[in-house]
């Protein structure tokens, strides 16, 4: 009788507690680790695959306009002439376009009634490269421009000009003949005599601060529409 109430009684001594407390502490404390390792990694990997899609965005958009680069000038707001490409190396780091131009393959998904051209111009502001687009190509007092981010992180931006002779210019067009275009006083990208062609190539090189310089050279068409 007194051999079972002894049996019925005995339990864990406060010692054994301690010991099995302390090895789950310790399987708990290896978990969470292991699991915040995970977390990290994981949110790691997304920051990159964040990054990696915008970089490849902000490309992309940039090789297909210049690439659909046509010889059409406009009118700004102002009524004065534009070239199809106007450029130059002093706006960087300023808000206004470093580069603007006309480009084809304007998407008209609804089938309105309006060009497949369209008028682009890429700023940079506060270390953010924007892409601006207007609706029309020949601006009203009105007109103003969407503004779409594409890239963070951007220390500068910088752009080349290759011309007929095979001379590399940072802007255009070129000094040597910077009026040629507009003497011509055409809207509709004309070429006439001593008008500005536009350049045989342009070569870009978008500098980040996270992951340095790239630079792309794209041939621009070689028919003038």
């Amino acid at each position: 009788m007194n051999r079972q109430v002894h049996s019925r009684d005995k339990g864990f001594t406060l010692l054994e507690l301690l010991v099995a407390m302390s090895i789950f502490a310790l399987l708990s404390i290896m978990a969470y680790a292991g699991l915040d390792t995970v977390l990290d990694t994981r949110r790691i990997l997304e920051e990159n695959m964040d990054r990696l899609s915008e970089v490849q965005k902000s490309v992309l958009f940039i090789s297909r306009d210049i690439r659909q680069i046509v010889d059409r000038g406009i009118r700004d707001e102002y009524g004065d002439y534009q070239p199809a490409l106007s450029a130059s190396s002093l706006n960087v780091g300023l808000d206004t376009p470093i580069i603007e131009f006309t480009h084809s393959g304007y998407s008209n998904p609804l089938g309105a009634k309006r060009s497949h051209l369209q008028r682009i111009a890429y700023h940079l502001k506060d270390n953010v490269l924007y892409r601006d687009s207007w609706q029309v190509l020949d601006r009203a007092q009105d007109s103003r421009p969407y503004k779409a981010r594409l890239c963070s992180n951007v220390e500068s931006v910088g752009f080349r000009y290759l011309d007929e002779k095979g001379e590399w210019h940072t802007q255009w067009p070129p000094v040597n003949n910077a009026t040629g275009a507009q003497a011509t006083g055409q809207p509709n990208g004309t070429a006439t005599a001593g008008a500005t062609r536009l350049p045989r190539a342009v070569e870009f090189r978008l500098k980040l601060s996270d992951w340095g310089t790239i630079t792309r050279l794209l041939q621009l068409p070689e028919s003038v529409t």
